[in-house]
Protein backbone atom coordinates (compact mmCIF):
# COMPACT_ATOMS: atom_id res chain seq x y z
CA UNK A 1 0.00 0.00 0.00
CA UNK A 2 1.41 3.41 -0.80
CA UNK A 3 2.61 5.61 1.99
CA UNK A 4 1.40 9.19 2.77
CA UNK A 5 4.67 10.55 1.01
CA UNK A 6 3.93 8.36 -2.13
CA UNK A 7 -0.05 9.37 -2.54
CA UNK A 8 1.00 13.06 -2.27
CA UNK A 9 2.63 13.02 -4.85
CA UNK A 10 -0.35 13.66 -6.23
CA UNK A 11 -2.06 17.20 -5.94
CA UNK A 12 -5.23 17.11 -3.84
CA UNK A 13 -6.64 19.53 -5.89
CA UNK A 14 -6.68 17.12 -8.98
CA UNK A 15 -4.36 19.68 -10.96
CA UNK A 16 -1.69 16.87 -11.25
CA UNK A 17 1.40 16.17 -8.67
CA UNK A 18 2.78 18.83 -6.12
CA UNK A 19 6.55 19.20 -5.83
CA UNK A 20 8.69 21.53 -4.15
CA UNK A 21 11.93 23.62 -6.11
CA UNK A 22 15.30 23.87 -5.16
CA UNK A 23 16.89 26.44 -7.88
CA UNK A 24 20.74 26.63 -7.33
CA UNK A 25 21.93 29.63 -8.78
CA UNK A 26 25.42 29.84 -6.53
CA UNK A 27 27.37 29.74 -9.30
CA UNK A 28 25.98 31.05 -11.81
CA UNK A 29 27.46 34.91 -12.04
CA UNK A 30 24.58 36.14 -12.30
CA UNK A 31 24.23 39.83 -10.68
CA UNK A 32 21.04 40.99 -8.52
CA UNK A 33 19.00 42.17 -11.50
CA UNK A 34 20.16 38.92 -13.69
CA UNK A 35 18.94 36.71 -11.19
CA UNK A 36 15.69 38.70 -10.72
CA UNK A 37 15.05 38.56 -14.04
CA UNK A 38 15.95 34.45 -14.49
CA UNK A 39 13.37 33.74 -11.22
CA UNK A 40 10.75 35.65 -12.63
CA UNK A 41 11.05 33.89 -16.18
CA UNK A 42 11.52 30.45 -14.63
CA UNK A 43 8.41 30.93 -13.11
CA UNK A 44 6.34 31.92 -15.69
CA UNK A 45 8.00 29.82 -18.53
CA UNK A 46 7.79 26.88 -16.42
CA UNK A 47 4.03 27.07 -15.81
CA UNK A 48 4.20 26.07 -11.71
CA UNK A 49 1.91 28.11 -9.99
CA UNK A 50 -0.69 25.07 -10.02
CA UNK A 51 2.44 22.57 -8.87
CA UNK A 52 4.96 23.67 -7.67
CA UNK A 53 4.75 23.63 -3.84
CA UNK A 54 7.68 26.08 -2.46
CA UNK A 55 10.45 27.26 -4.66
CA UNK A 56 13.74 28.07 -2.78
CA UNK A 57 16.62 29.89 -4.43
CA UNK A 58 20.31 29.66 -3.46
CA UNK A 59 22.52 32.63 -3.97
CA UNK A 60 26.21 33.38 -3.54
CA UNK A 61 27.44 33.18 -0.20
CA UNK A 62 28.53 36.91 -0.42
CA UNK A 63 25.71 38.06 -2.76
CA UNK A 64 23.25 40.09 -0.50
CA UNK A 65 19.66 39.71 -2.13
CA UNK A 66 18.04 42.48 -0.10
CA UNK A 67 17.17 43.96 -3.33
CA UNK A 68 16.64 40.78 -5.75
CA UNK A 69 12.63 41.17 -7.44
CA UNK A 70 11.25 37.98 -7.68
CA UNK A 71 7.86 36.37 -6.83
CA UNK A 72 5.96 36.52 -3.18
CA UNK A 73 6.18 33.07 -2.97
CA UNK A 74 9.62 32.98 -3.66
CA UNK A 75 12.16 31.87 -1.20
CA UNK A 76 16.13 33.65 -1.73
CA UNK A 77 18.65 32.36 0.63
CA UNK A 78 22.28 32.64 0.55
CA UNK A 79 24.41 29.38 -0.08
CA UNK A 80 22.87 26.77 -2.27
CA UNK A 81 23.47 23.94 0.72
CA UNK A 82 21.09 26.59 2.94
CA UNK A 83 18.32 26.32 0.22
CA UNK A 84 18.59 22.13 0.25
CA UNK A 85 18.04 22.13 3.78
CA UNK A 86 15.39 24.77 4.21
CA UNK A 87 13.33 22.69 1.04
CA UNK A 88 13.94 19.42 3.28
CA UNK A 89 12.81 21.20 6.38
CA UNK A 90 9.28 19.43 7.08
CA UNK A 91 6.45 21.70 5.44
CA UNK A 92 3.43 21.19 6.97
CA UNK A 93 4.18 17.50 7.86
CA UNK A 94 3.55 16.84 4.15
CA UNK A 95 6.65 15.94 2.48
CA UNK A 96 6.67 16.10 -1.49
CA UNK A 97 9.26 15.12 -4.18
CA UNK A 98 11.90 17.83 -4.65
CA UNK A 99 13.27 18.85 -8.61
CA UNK A 100 16.46 20.52 -7.61
CA UNK A 101 17.69 22.76 -10.63
CA UNK A 102 21.45 23.99 -11.08
CA UNK A 103 22.15 27.15 -13.05
CA UNK A 104 19.84 28.44 -15.52
CA UNK A 105 17.61 25.80 -16.73
CA UNK A 106 14.13 25.72 -16.94
CA UNK A 107 12.25 22.74 -17.43
CA UNK A 108 8.62 23.07 -17.97
CA UNK A 109 6.45 21.94 -15.25
CA UNK A 110 5.40 19.21 -17.75
CA UNK A 111 8.46 17.74 -18.01
CA UNK A 112 8.59 17.41 -14.30
CA UNK A 113 5.21 15.98 -14.50
CA UNK A 114 6.54 13.07 -17.00
CA UNK A 115 9.25 12.63 -14.20
CA UNK A 116 6.41 12.23 -11.38
CA UNK A 117 4.52 10.05 -13.15
CA UNK A 118 8.11 7.57 -13.06
CA UNK A 119 8.07 7.93 -9.57
CA UNK A 120 4.49 6.99 -9.38
CA UNK A 121 5.05 3.91 -11.04
CA UNK A 122 8.29 2.06 -9.19
CA UNK A 123 8.87 3.02 -5.63
CA UNK A 124 12.61 1.34 -5.95
CA UNK A 125 13.70 4.71 -8.07
CA UNK A 126 14.30 6.94 -6.12
CA UNK A 127 15.42 9.94 -8.39
CA UNK A 128 15.02 10.42 -12.11
CA UNK A 129 16.68 13.32 -14.23
CA UNK A 130 15.55 14.12 -17.99
CA UNK A 131 17.47 14.72 -20.96
CA UNK A 132 19.29 18.02 -22.22
CA UNK A 133 18.50 19.68 -25.44
CA UNK A 134 21.22 21.85 -27.24
CA UNK A 135 20.44 25.20 -27.19
CA UNK A 136 19.70 25.20 -31.04
CA UNK A 137 17.29 22.24 -30.29
CA UNK A 138 18.54 19.89 -32.81
CA UNK A 139 20.36 17.50 -30.53
CA UNK A 140 20.37 15.82 -27.13
CA UNK A 141 24.07 16.32 -25.19
CA UNK A 142 25.32 13.15 -24.51
CA UNK A 143 25.57 11.70 -20.94
CA UNK A 144 29.15 11.72 -18.97
CA UNK A 145 31.78 9.43 -19.41
CA UNK A 146 35.35 9.31 -19.12
CA UNK A 147 36.41 12.93 -18.08
CA UNK A 148 36.51 15.41 -21.13
CA UNK A 149 34.11 12.57 -23.26
CA UNK A 150 31.47 14.79 -25.37
CA UNK A 151 28.98 13.75 -27.75
CA UNK A 152 26.39 14.65 -29.19
CA UNK A 153 22.79 12.00 -29.74
CA UNK A 154 20.35 12.95 -32.34
CA UNK A 155 16.28 12.93 -31.59
CA UNK A 156 16.73 9.75 -33.80
CA UNK A 157 19.36 7.94 -31.84
CA UNK A 158 17.47 9.15 -28.59
CA UNK A 159 14.59 7.32 -29.42
CA UNK A 160 16.65 4.13 -30.52
CA UNK A 161 17.57 4.03 -27.00
CA UNK A 162 15.44 2.53 -23.98
CA UNK A 163 12.63 4.55 -22.56
CA UNK A 164 15.11 4.67 -19.27
CA UNK A 165 18.48 4.23 -18.01
CA UNK A 166 20.40 4.09 -14.94
CA UNK A 167 21.95 7.18 -13.72
CA UNK A 168 25.51 7.26 -12.41
CA UNK A 169 25.91 10.97 -12.07
CA UNK A 170 24.47 14.11 -11.45
CA UNK A 171 22.37 16.72 -13.48
CA UNK A 172 20.97 20.40 -13.80
CA UNK A 173 17.71 18.71 -13.01
CA UNK A 174 16.38 15.86 -11.27
CA UNK A 175 13.60 15.13 -9.26
CA UNK A 176 13.94 13.40 -5.63
CA UNK A 177 11.38 11.23 -4.06
CA UNK A 178 10.46 12.78 -0.73
CA UNK A 179 12.73 10.54 1.85
CA UNK A 180 15.68 10.09 -1.14
CA UNK A 181 17.81 12.87 0.45
CA UNK A 182 19.05 13.72 3.46
CA UNK A 183 19.15 16.95 5.86
CA UNK A 184 22.15 18.88 5.54
CA UNK A 185 24.11 20.62 8.21
CA UNK A 186 25.80 23.76 6.98
CA UNK A 187 28.68 23.45 5.46
CA UNK A 188 31.26 25.07 3.04
CA UNK A 189 31.16 21.82 0.64
CA UNK A 190 29.04 22.20 -2.63
CA UNK A 191 26.31 21.13 -3.07
CA UNK A 192 27.08 18.80 -5.95
CA UNK A 193 29.45 17.08 -3.87
CA UNK A 194 27.21 16.76 -1.55
CA UNK A 195 23.87 15.17 -3.89
CA UNK A 196 26.70 13.15 -5.58
CA UNK A 197 27.72 11.51 -2.08
CA UNK A 198 24.13 10.89 -1.12
CA UNK A 199 23.55 9.67 -4.53
CA UNK A 200 26.61 7.26 -4.40
CA UNK A 201 25.44 6.20 -0.60
CA UNK A 202 21.78 5.07 -2.17
CA UNK A 203 23.06 3.20 -5.04
CA UNK A 204 25.39 1.21 -2.73
CA UNK A 205 22.10 0.40 -0.49
CA UNK A 206 20.17 -0.50 -3.80
CA UNK A 207 18.30 2.10 -4.38
CA UNK A 208 17.82 3.08 -8.37
CA UNK A 209 18.35 6.36 -9.95
CA UNK A 210 17.49 6.99 -13.32
CA UNK A 211 17.29 9.01 -16.66
CA UNK A 212 14.04 9.23 -18.12
CA UNK A 213 15.15 8.80 -21.96
CA UNK A 214 11.89 10.60 -22.97
CA UNK A 215 11.84 13.76 -21.40
CA UNK A 216 13.92 16.43 -23.20
CA UNK A 217 14.72 19.95 -21.53
CA UNK A 218 15.85 22.55 -23.53
CA UNK A 219 19.39 24.30 -21.67
CA UNK A 220 19.23 27.64 -22.02
CA UNK A 221 19.92 29.57 -25.26
CA UNK A 222 21.24 33.27 -23.42
CA UNK A 223 24.38 34.76 -22.92
CA UNK A 224 24.27 34.79 -19.20
CA UNK A 225 23.98 31.08 -19.54
CA UNK A 226 28.18 30.76 -19.72
CA UNK A 227 29.74 27.62 -19.71
CA UNK A 228 28.98 24.91 -23.02
CA UNK A 229 25.97 22.88 -23.20
CA UNK A 230 27.54 19.45 -21.85
CA UNK A 231 28.86 21.95 -18.56
CA UNK A 232 25.39 23.26 -18.04
CA UNK A 233 23.64 20.17 -18.24
CA UNK A 234 25.87 17.47 -16.12
CA UNK A 235 28.32 20.26 -13.88
CA UNK A 236 31.25 18.87 -13.66
CA UNK A 237 32.97 18.43 -9.99
CA UNK A 238 36.16 19.99 -9.34
CA UNK A 239 39.23 18.09 -8.72
CA UNK A 240 39.49 18.17 -4.97
CA UNK A 241 35.74 17.83 -5.45
CA UNK A 242 36.51 14.45 -6.87
CA UNK A 243 39.32 13.83 -4.99
CA UNK A 244 37.07 13.98 -1.67
CA UNK A 245 34.67 11.28 -3.49
CA UNK A 246 37.51 8.75 -4.35
CA UNK A 247 37.48 6.62 -1.42
CA UNK A 248 33.31 6.46 -1.59
CA UNK A 249 33.24 5.64 -5.32
CA UNK A 250 36.06 2.66 -4.22
CA UNK A 251 33.84 1.51 -1.78
CA UNK A 252 30.71 1.64 -3.73
CA UNK A 253 32.20 0.32 -6.48
CA UNK A 254 33.50 -2.74 -3.88
CA UNK A 255 30.07 -3.45 -3.24
CA UNK A 256 29.10 -3.33 -6.57
CA UNK A 257 31.22 -3.77 -9.01
CA UNK A 258 31.45 -1.69 -12.00
CA UNK A 259 28.72 1.04 -12.62
CA UNK A 260 26.24 0.11 -14.48
CA UNK A 261 25.56 3.70 -16.17
CA UNK A 262 29.08 3.12 -17.90
CA UNK A 263 28.00 0.52 -20.20
CA UNK A 264 24.87 2.51 -20.82
CA UNK A 265 26.88 5.85 -21.58
CA UNK A 266 29.08 3.43 -23.85
CA UNK A 267 26.37 2.13 -25.58
CA UNK A 268 24.95 5.43 -26.04
CA UNK A 269 27.79 6.81 -27.99
CA UNK A 270 27.46 3.40 -29.96
CA UNK A 271 23.90 4.73 -30.97
CA UNK A 272 24.53 8.43 -31.40
CA UNK A 273 27.55 7.71 -33.69
CA UNK A 274 24.84 5.46 -36.17
CA UNK A 275 21.99 8.48 -36.11
CA UNK A 276 24.36 11.20 -36.35
CA UNK A 277 22.71 14.49 -35.96
CA UNK A 278 21.52 16.42 -39.21
CA UNK A 279 24.09 17.98 -41.40
CA UNK A 280 26.61 15.07 -40.63
CA UNK A 281 28.01 11.86 -42.14
CA UNK A 282 28.23 8.46 -40.65
CA UNK A 283 31.76 8.21 -39.44
CA UNK A 284 33.39 4.96 -41.05
CA UNK A 285 36.69 3.94 -39.63
CA UNK A 286 38.96 1.87 -41.85
CA UNK A 287 41.87 -0.44 -40.20
CA UNK A 288 44.76 -0.54 -42.25
CA UNK A 289 47.30 -1.10 -39.92
CA UNK A 290 47.94 -4.34 -41.63
CA UNK A 291 49.55 -2.89 -43.99
CA UNK A 292 53.49 -4.03 -45.28
CA UNK A 293 55.51 -0.77 -45.59
CA UNK A 294 56.68 -2.91 -48.79
CA UNK A 295 54.48 -2.64 -51.89
CA UNK A 296 52.78 -6.50 -52.60
CA UNK A 297 49.45 -7.70 -53.70
CA UNK A 298 47.03 -7.33 -50.35
CA UNK A 299 48.52 -3.91 -50.15
CA UNK A 300 47.15 -3.00 -53.61
CA UNK A 301 44.34 -4.37 -53.14
CA UNK A 302 43.51 -2.55 -49.89
CA UNK A 303 44.58 0.56 -51.97
CA UNK A 304 42.15 -0.32 -54.31
CA UNK A 305 39.37 -0.96 -52.03
CA UNK A 306 40.00 2.75 -50.43
CA UNK A 307 40.23 4.47 -53.85
CA UNK A 308 36.54 3.03 -54.37
CA UNK A 309 35.01 4.37 -50.99
CA UNK A 310 36.33 7.46 -51.88
CA UNK A 311 34.61 7.17 -54.97
CA UNK A 312 31.29 5.75 -53.88
CA UNK A 313 27.79 8.19 -53.77
CA UNK A 314 27.83 7.32 -49.97
CA UNK A 315 30.74 9.24 -49.68
CA UNK A 316 31.07 12.09 -52.12
CA UNK A 317 27.68 13.49 -50.80
CA UNK A 318 28.79 13.92 -47.39
CA UNK A 319 26.39 11.02 -46.24
CA UNK A 320 29.65 8.77 -44.75
CA UNK A 321 32.80 10.08 -43.51
CA UNK A 322 36.18 7.94 -44.27
CA UNK A 323 38.66 8.51 -41.27
CA UNK A 324 41.70 5.75 -41.10
CA UNK A 325 43.59 3.83 -38.46
CA UNK A 326 46.70 3.18 -39.93
CA UNK A 327 50.40 2.66 -38.88
CA UNK A 328 52.29 5.83 -38.96
CA UNK A 329 55.57 4.09 -40.64
CA UNK A 330 53.54 2.48 -43.12
CA UNK A 331 51.24 5.15 -43.69
CA UNK A 332 54.48 7.23 -44.85
CA UNK A 333 55.51 4.48 -46.60
CA UNK A 334 52.89 4.47 -48.77
CA UNK A 335 51.80 8.34 -48.91
CA UNK A 336 48.52 7.52 -47.30
CA UNK A 337 48.37 11.98 -46.17
CA UNK A 338 48.87 12.49 -49.53
CA UNK A 339 46.77 10.09 -51.57
CA UNK A 340 44.27 10.34 -49.16
CA UNK A 341 44.15 14.61 -48.24
CA UNK A 342 41.04 14.83 -47.26
CA UNK A 343 40.74 11.78 -44.74
CA UNK A 344 41.58 12.14 -41.03
CA UNK A 345 44.35 9.60 -39.62
CA UNK A 346 44.50 7.60 -36.59
CA UNK A 347 47.50 6.41 -34.79
CA UNK A 348 46.88 3.90 -31.56
CA UNK A 349 43.79 3.05 -30.05
CA UNK A 350 40.82 4.92 -31.18
CA UNK A 351 39.27 7.26 -28.56
CA UNK A 352 35.94 8.43 -30.37
CA UNK A 353 32.94 6.25 -31.56
CA UNK A 354 32.50 5.22 -34.75
CA UNK A 355 29.26 4.56 -36.76
CA UNK A 356 31.18 1.24 -38.52
CA UNK A 357 34.84 -0.46 -39.02
CA UNK A 358 36.45 -2.30 -41.52
CA UNK A 359 39.19 -4.49 -41.58
CA UNK A 360 41.04 -4.38 -44.66
CA UNK A 361 44.33 -6.31 -43.98
CA UNK A 362 44.80 -9.00 -41.41
CA UNK A 363 44.41 -7.80 -37.97
CA UNK A 364 46.13 -5.80 -36.11
CA UNK A 365 46.89 -7.37 -32.51
CA UNK A 366 44.27 -6.55 -30.36
CA UNK A 367 42.36 -4.71 -33.21
CA UNK A 368 38.85 -6.67 -32.45
CA UNK A 369 38.79 -5.77 -28.60
CA UNK A 370 39.87 -2.03 -29.59
CA UNK A 371 37.27 -1.74 -32.70
CA UNK A 372 33.95 -3.42 -30.50
CA UNK A 373 34.84 -0.90 -28.69
CA UNK A 374 34.64 1.85 -30.60
CA UNK A 375 32.50 0.98 -33.17
CA UNK A 376 28.52 -0.50 -33.21
CA UNK A 377 29.77 -2.70 -36.54
CA UNK A 378 32.46 -4.47 -37.22
CA UNK A 379 33.44 -6.49 -40.35
CA UNK A 380 36.02 -8.40 -41.86
CA UNK A 381 34.64 -9.42 -45.01
CA UNK A 382 36.86 -10.07 -47.61
CA UNK A 383 34.18 -9.36 -50.55
CA UNK A 384 34.38 -6.09 -49.03
CA UNK A 385 37.06 -5.31 -51.04
CA UNK A 386 36.18 -4.72 -54.30
CA UNK A 387 36.37 -1.54 -57.28
CA UNK A 388 32.83 -1.76 -57.52
CA UNK A 389 31.61 -0.44 -54.18
CA UNK A 390 28.86 2.40 -55.16
CA UNK A 391 27.04 2.94 -51.92
CA UNK A 392 27.63 2.42 -47.97
CA UNK A 393 24.25 1.30 -45.73
CA UNK A 394 23.07 1.24 -42.60
CA UNK A 395 20.02 -0.34 -40.62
Amino acid sequence: MPSDADADLRSSSGAGPRYDIVVDLSSSGLSPSAVGRHVRRFVAIGGYTLLAGRITVGLPEHRAHDSIEVPDDVIVVRGAVAALDAALAVRDGVPRPLLIVVGTVIPTSGAVAALVRILEADRAIQSVQPRFASAAGDVVIGRPGRPGDRFEVSREALLRLPPSTEAGHRAACQLFRPGALDRVEPSDRPLETILTEQLLRSTARGERHIVDNRTVVPLPSDAEAGPTDGAIAYPPLSDPELDELDELVGRVHDDLGPSASASDVRFEALVAAGWPPRRRGRRLLVDIRGLRRRPDPLTDDAFSTLEALARCDSVTSGRWELELLADPRASLDHRVPERFPGWQLHFGAPSTMFAAAVVLMRPHPGALLELHRCARVVTFDQSFQHSGIRSLEFT
